[in-house]
């Protein structure tokens, strides 16, 4: 059935069409992750739609939505890989091969990691152009370390006033001053000269949760100062690190399902402006090697280097052996 037929018989039969996302994967086609909604069911297609005519396009998959949720996190000519979640935000992964002249799937594979433990490390060495010492660091887990004697006593905890100014959308959904325990701990930190940085990390569910914010500790003074930043309000910082110009902080939400990343935030320590960096899975650590950052994360690695951010994870090719797939994500 055409296209175009097929999407006005789904209109008749009473089918909301919602188109999800859209990853442009060369100048003719982009892969189009759509919703068919209905009193009865709720489907989930993807599609290679033609770029310069959106009527034109080809259904190369479909999921029952019933128990999962699904994500395009990567596209190009000849695959797609998607996250398939469940409602807690746990999951794994889909990845289609589709040939672009037929239009159709040749192959699916569903794995379950796209960490670089599956290759062999000089492998990992030669594609990120780094040395085993630096891997070893940008390897060790994300246990913060004892935190520095004299941050903990004292620390000061939100109010629920503050709570309710700076997460006025948490209160509207039912946070209210006798059903909220807030409850902020430090779980990163860095330390630069008299300063103790830190990022403030809490559980966000059940009736516990916090504000979240930046700031240091002056060991000369003993005084606490926090930095104004908005986009940390509702999210933990699992990461700091602290140059000359600017402070990186990984941020991360603690719901009650599976975390979640907030992104990579980057503060200008001069003129206190922001900008954060699309880094979708939970960071682990963020560290600079020669001119470039590289950020650890649960799911693979990111790089940052002259504002370009880069990411990679290991995926099937199509014969199910781990290969490493990169793409520019900006």
């Amino acid at each position: 059935m055409a296209p175009l037929l097929l999407s006005l018989l789904l209109i008749l039969q009473g089918v909301r069409i919602q188109r999800l996302s859209e990853n442009p994967v060369d100048d003719t086609y982009s892969v189009v992750l759509m919703r068919d909604s209905s009193r009865d069911s709720v489907i989930e297609r993807v599609v290679l739609q033609a770029r310069n005519d959106r009527s034109r396009y080809w259904n190369l998959e479909k999921f029952d939505t019933f128990e999962h949720h699904y994500e395009v996190l990567r596209a190009d000519r000849n695959s797609v890989v998607l996250f398939r979640s469940d409602d807690h935000g746990h999951g794994d992964y889909v990845k289609l091969f589709f040939d672009s002249g037929s239009k159709r799937v040749v192959k699916r594979i569903d794995f379950k990691e796209t960490s670089f433990s599956q290759i062999p490390t000089a492998e990992t060495l030669s594609i990120l152009g780094i040395t085993a010492e630096f891997l070893g660091e940008l390897n060790l887990p994300a246990v913060a370390s004892p935190l520095p004697e004299g941050l903990l006593p004292g620390f000061p905890q939100s109010t629920y006033d503050e709570f309710a100014r700076a997460r006025p959308g948490r209160v509207r959904n039912g946070y209210t001053s006798k059903a909220t325990h807030i409850d902020e701990k430090v779980q990163a930190f860095a330390i630069s000269g008299n300063r103790v940085w830190f990022g403030k990390s809490f559980y966000d569910g059940e009736g516990l949760t916090g504000v979240g914010g930046i700031g240091y500790f002056d060991r000369t003074t003993s005084k606490y100062t926090f930095l104004r930043i908005p986009e940390v309000a509702g999210l933990s910082v699992s990461g700091l690190l602290v140059e000359n110009e600017f402070l990186w902080a990984a941020l991360v939400g603690h719901p009650e399902g599976a975390d979640y990343s907030g992104g990579l935030l980057r503060y200008d320590l001069k003129n206190g402006t922001t900008k954060k960096y699309p880094v979708t899975d939970v960071i682990s650590r963020v560290i600079r090697w020669r001119d470039a950052l590289y950020v650890s994360t649960s799911n693979g690695i990111y790089t940052l280097k002259d504002d370009q951010l880069r990411r990679y994870r290991v995926e099937p090719d199509i014969n199910g052996k781990p290969k490493v797939y990169s793409d520019r994500l900006q």
